[in-house]
């Protein structure tokens, strides 16, 4: 186990899902940037949040001086590519903890994903929530029934390319 940082998708699609405290099986503690946060609206998140910070099992993490040069280079390399989705302010610290903590970024925006991805410098794990369900089947969970309760509770949708790459369709 280790640990992991998450960004404010992550936690809204979590705390929406029943079997949330089964990513306890795979991390000791997540981070959260203060100004990821901040920007929190749902009570529900809120709830989940301040019941992980009571526990420690979430810790949120002050921003820490940024390197310009790493935001600078961040920033061209999504403009550079018009594929990759624009990476708001948050999800670039949550990316930047992420990169510095050497740990995983957990979240549900595509933007970190494509930064990673096309970035050999800037090359952080970044785990979406169908990756961390496919990590805690490999605990002995069914897959299929994960995925189609995870879905069910909160809403969100994998894509059709997504779901196959885990051998749940085609």
């Amino acid at each position: 186990m280790g640990s992991a940082v998450i960004d404010t998708c992550f936690l809204i699609n979590w705390a929406r899902f029943s079997e949330r405290e089964k990513l306890k099986l795979l991390f000791d503690r997540l981070f959260m940037p203060e100004i990821t946060f901040s920007e929190v609206r749902s009570m529900v998140a809120l709830g989940l949040a301040s019941e992980w910070l009571a526990s420690r099992f979430l810790v949120l993490a002050p921003v820490l001086p940024t390197n310009e040069e790493e935001v600078e280079g961040i920033l061209k390399l999504v403009a550079s590519h018009p594929q990759i989705p624009s990476i708001d302010p948050p999800e670039l610290y949550a990316f930047i903890l992420a990169r510095r903590l050497e740990v995983p970024l957990l979240t549900d925006n595509k933007a970190p994903k494509r930064v990673s991805q096309l970035s050999g410098g800037y090359s952080v794990p970044v785990l979406d929530s169908l990756d961390v369900l496919k990590l805690i089947s490999d605990r002995g969970f069914e897959l299929r029934e994960l995925v189609a309760k995870f879905m069910e509770e909160t809403g969100f949708r994998f894509s059709r390319s997504r779901l196959e790459e885990v051998g749940l369709i085609g």
